[in-house]
């Protein structure tokens, strides 16, 4: 940590204005900021480590987008290549099915945050008929989950853009 003191002084000073007192400290790295630099930011970040957390963000939210976007594909081509082959007229019904394949995971995702951990103790048959009853309860919550949490993540890359271009009008 940067601390900057003349004689006589009983502060610090701002790692990016020295010739500011402190008010604040990064988070993250422990660097001491003047009431600007705190106020940028929430929780208070120095621009390092604000654009260190922004990158991680973007990182998160492209692959979780992508592997939304995989999993459709995949469905899109397996229920296509099927035995089903639907003509054109059925589009709706092939797209829906796509949706409800690829949501699957975020149903499993969603339903481990809400099933409690006293499965683990089930005997055999417990076991498959939780699965089963799981796979099904994602099929149905899935779409949901997927569409809900693809908006949130929209919104967070959107908001990561608009940060980054902050960051980089305010270095």
């Amino acid at each position: 940590m940067n601390i900057l003191l003349t004689k006589g002084e009983s502060f610090m000073r701002c790692a990016l204005h020295p010739d500011r007192e402190a008010t604040g400290i990064c988070v993250d790295c422990g660097k001491a900021l003047c009431q600007e630099c705190s106020n940028k930011f929430k929780p208070v970040l120095c621009p390092d480590c604000a654009e260190a957390r922004n990158k991680q963000e973007l990182k998160k939210v492209v692959t979780v987008l992508c592997i939304s976007i995989i999993f459709f594909i995949i469905a899109w081509n397996i229920e296509g290549s099927s035995g089903f082959s639907l003509s054109n007229r059925y589009m709706a019904f092939r797209v829906l099915a796509a949706l409800f394949i690829a949501g699957v995971p975020w149903g499993w995702i969603t339903l481990n945050k809400l099933t409690p951990n006293v499965f683990l103790v089930l005997p055999g048959i417990g076991w498959i008929m939780y699965f089963i009853t799981k796979l099904i309860l994602s099929f149905i919550i899935g779409i949901f989950a997927m569409i809900i949490k693809n908006i949130y993540y929209i919104y967070k890359l959107v908001k990561y853009v608009k940060t980054e271009k902050y960051i980089k009008s305010h270095l």
